[in-house]
């Protein structure tokens, strides 16, 4: 066991760039990193085949936070991870374990990054007020991220890209400076019952190749559309809400080719589902209610397949059913 406490620790305030303490833990069986009583400047680096349990440290104003890599087992607890150059927390290799109720946040990079065939559980932390992006999957990793607070972060909230393929799942994710969730490249991703609400941009956007299954998630309120699908993204879209997006509620474009059915689309400022380019979706058994302009707006060389979404618009209350406009 390694007792920070009786370490010589830069004093809070100092240039901590070159003096902060690093920790190199490797081929070590079990380590235990623990702080209760001092305000300790570290970051941590986890190499080669180690347990180690990260608890109740504050590390702040260093490069990196902390780094786990190799094949580390790791257990990152109740620390605060905050105000570091780049990444707050950044994991990599094979890393797997539990990093749960930890606060991270300030961060100039991202500030929690997963890369290479990383696949830890991310279980109740908060990830906020980021410099960049909240939450990036990148490479191949697999983690899970359940039930997190992911908010006020300055780009993307959560970020997955390559072919990363997390589990995004009962999370919070809400008050961001740009986007939701963005899904790009050639990720298989499972998005599932989030909260994704009052970002300034769209709530959910799939581009380029994309193929992931976004699955009975809420999104309200966000400042752009709350789903956008771009390019050549496929994916599956089940029973999600989209409620009062200030723009259209749900964007098909490029050649995207998703599936898009039994979700709701109500209170939408704008119209409720537009198909665009040569998109070629397939939309059936969806609700379109309550929606500013056109329910359902097909336009350019789009067309959908299967479209029997009742629509329901605010301007015509006396017609059951809006025919679908193609212009």
């Amino acid at each position: 066991m390694l007792d920070l406490a009786r370490k010589k620790l830069p004093a809070p305030g100092d240039n901590h760039s070159e003096d902060c303490v690093l920790l190199i833990i490797s081929k070590i069986k079990k380590t235990q990193l623990t702080c209760n009583d001092v305000q300790c400047h570290i970051a941590v680096s986890a190499a080669g085949n180690t347990v180690a349990n990260i608890l109740r440290n504050i590390m702040e104003t260093n490069a990196t936070g902390l780094a786990v890599f190799g094949s580390s087992q790791v257990l990152v607890e109740e620390n605060h991870i905050s105000r570091n150059q780049t990444a707050g927390v950044s994991i990599g290799g094979f890393a797997k374990g539990e990093f749960k109720n930890n606060t991270i946040s300030e961060n100039e990079g991202p500030n929690v990054k997963l890369s290479a065939s990383a696949a830890p559980l991310l279980f109740n932390n908060v990830i906020a007020a980021g410099h960049s992006q909240g939450l990036v999957f990148c490479g191949s990793s697999k983690g899970t991220a359940l039930k997190n607070k992911i908010e006020l972060n300055a780009m993307m909230q959560v970020l997955i890209e390559h072919e990363a393929s997390p589990i995004l799942q009962n999370n919070f994710v809400c008050h961001g400076k740009s986007a939701g969730i963005l899904i790009t490249d050639r990720s298989l991703a499972f998005v599932g019952q989030n909260d994704v609400c009052a970002n300034e941009g769209s709530a959910i956007i799939l581009a380029e190749h994309a193929n992931p299954t976004v699955v009975g998630n809420s999104c309200q309120e966000n400042g752009r559309c709350g789903l956008e699908i771009r390019q050549q993204a496929r994916g599956v879209v089940l029973r999600n809400a989209f409620v009062r997006s200030m723009a259209v509620s749900i964007l098909v474009s490029g050649e995207a080719t998703p599936l898009i059915q039994t979700n709701l689309i109500q209170y939408g400022l704008h119209d409720g589902v537009l198909f665009s380019g040569t998109s070629r979706p397939v939309f059936s058994d969806n609700r379109i209610l309550n929606c500013q302009l056109i329910g359902l707006h097909v336009r350019d060389d789009a067309r959908p397949v299967q479209a029997h979404a009742h629509a329901h618009c605010t301007r015509k209350r006396k017609r059951k059913y809006k025919t679908i406009r193609k212009i």
